[in-house]
């Protein structure tokens, strides 16, 4: 229910209940008014009567009184006399009680005139009781006086229904028009207010309201144009803002790729220069002592690996920079594992560590590119054997598990890579640092600091997870996590 109809059917029963409050007040004033006139009325034809009833009752002439009554009832039709000795016995009635009807009780008064009214019969009726004397004051007898009041009740309830009536036609009346009021100055208003907030969206504002009239509706709609207009500047700030910011990302991204290419140039410098320093070396000391086999086949060597380490650090550049964009498919991540640990194992085995694979039953796929996942495997497992001693394990697993990822509220099935390895372990201070391009602990065997900046690069491409766990008491462990994909794998 909207205000405008609570306000009304409030007003409405206010109104009702006043006016009701109004009528019974005045329908009580009346009959007391209507009750009075009959009283007087009475008493008047009881003093009229009295003197002439007395002096027939002294007399003993009670001819006189049924002539009197007699011309009364011309008079007065609707009143009724009966006049009693003073033992209580009827000398004379009006014409129409003498045919032996019911004569009413005398009632027992203690003053000379005595109103009385009578209900109990069924008809309410209103009685005089007029005490008669002689001369000396005896009492001589009594004369009541019958008036029924059935005109009375009926004026009476002709009233009642008549001030209903008017109550109930100017409620609705005061009904209808605070209706029509209340919708045109309230309702509408509001509904328009109303429509105006629902329009209020990021993607913009709706126009000012136009405010009519000054009550609290207009003070309502004015303090949300101010609102709106105050919504506006804000917005203006916001975009103004989003701007510079977006102005200052851009700043942040280019110097952040200075920062990389300065990076990249240190590493390379570091990565070449050393090996060609060497090769600097080598060919100076062929050019002094050219003429000893050993010493020239000596330095060759050494040349043959410095080169070589170049190339290396040339290729992973080139992967990491300019790896191809990923044809991201339904892939068999543990296919993609065993094939790694048949390609790698017989280095495993010349450098004396052993390469196991467990997987998981009814893995399922992901959407990865297949080569991609194999430099990933690679990456990892060379790694392994490189930070492994003689004589220890490495162990690929692939198996399910679950990932969080930014943004989703539930954990969602996903499929790990997880190579564990019993080396020296890595320091936790360096541990941070492990996934940037050439940041390598073993610059003295010739790591590039590349293979795990590839793998970091492909996680992400593929929305993956990365970690890096150490294991107690030697060793470290990795992990990658790939999201499964909604294709399964087909059952045979």
């Amino acid at each position: 229910m909207n205000i405008s109809s609570k306000v009304t059917a409030g007003l409405s029963a206010a109104s009702l209940a006043v006016l009701l409050a109004h009528g019974a007040w005045q329908v009580r004033t009346e009959t007391a008014e209507l009750e009075g006139a009959t009283e007087r009325a009475m008493r008047l034809v009881g003093r009229s009567l009295q003197v002439a009833v007395e002096n027939a009752l002294r007399d003993r002439q009670l001819q006189d009184i049924t002539e009197t009554l007699d011309k009364l009832e011309g008079v007065e039709p609707d009143v009724d006399i009966f006049v009693f000795d003073e033992r209580g016995a009827m000398n004379a009635a009006s014409p129409g009680k003498r045919s032996g009807l019911q004569v009413p009780a005398l009632p027992t008064v203690t003053q000379d005139t005595s109103y009385i009214r009578d209900d109990a019969g069924g008809t309410p009726t209103a009685l005089l009781v007029q005490v008669l004397r002689g001369d000396d004051g005896n009492v001589l007898g009594r004369m009541v006086v019958v008036r029924p009041l059935n005109d009375l009740e009926q004026d009476v309830q002709w009233t009642k229904a008549s001030i209903l009536l008017n109550v109930l036609i100017l409620v609705g009346l005061l009904a209808a028009l605070q209706a029509v009021l209340g919708r045109r100055y309230v309702t509408v208003p509001l509904q328009r207010l109303a429509n105006a907030m629902d329009g209020v969206r990021p993607a913009g504002l709706p126009a000012d309201l136009a405010i009519t009239g000054n009550d609290e509706v207009a003070l309502l709609a004015s303090r949300f144009n101010a609102m709106l207009g105050q919504l506006r500047t804000a917005q203006q700030q916001l975009a103004t803002e989003a701007d510079a910011r977006e102005q200052s990302q851009r700043h942040l991204q280019e110097a952040s790729r200075l920062a990389t290419v300065g990076q990249l140039s240190a590493g390379l410098a570091h990565e070449i220069g050393s090996p060609l320093q060497i090769i600097n070396g080598r060919a100076r000391l062929l050019l002094a002592q050219g003429d000893n086999p050993e010493v020239v086949r000596r330095n060759a060597q050494s040349m043959v690996e410095q080169t070589d380490r170049i190339t290396r650090v040339v290729e992973n550049l080139l992967r990491f920079a300019g790896r191809p964009t990923a044809v991201k498919t339904p892939t068999d991540l543990g296919g993609a594992a065993k094939a790694v640990v048949d390609f790698v194992e017989f280095e495993g085995r010349r450098k004396g560590v052993a390469i196991t694979l467990h997987m998981d039953p009814a893995l399922p796929l992901v959407l990865a590119d297949a080569d991609q996942l194999q430099q990933v495997a690679l990456n990892l497992v060379n790694n392994a054997i490189q930070a492994s001693p003689r004589g220890t394990q490495i162990t690929v697993h692939v198996e399910n598990t679950t990932m969080q990822r930014a943004g989703v509220p539930t954990p969602q099935p996903a499929v790990r890579l997880r190579v564990e390895d019993e080396g020296h372990g890595v320091p936790q201070a360096l541990q941070p640092s492990l996934f940037e391009p050439f940041f390598t602990t073993r610059h003295h065997e010739g790591g590039s600091g590349l293979g795990l900046a590839v793998v970091k690069s492909i996680a992400d491409d593929h929305g993956a997870l990365v970690a890096i766990h150490p294991r107690q008491p030697n060793g470290t462990t990795f992990t990658v996590d790939f999201p499964a994909s909604t294709q399964n794998r087909e059952q045979p």
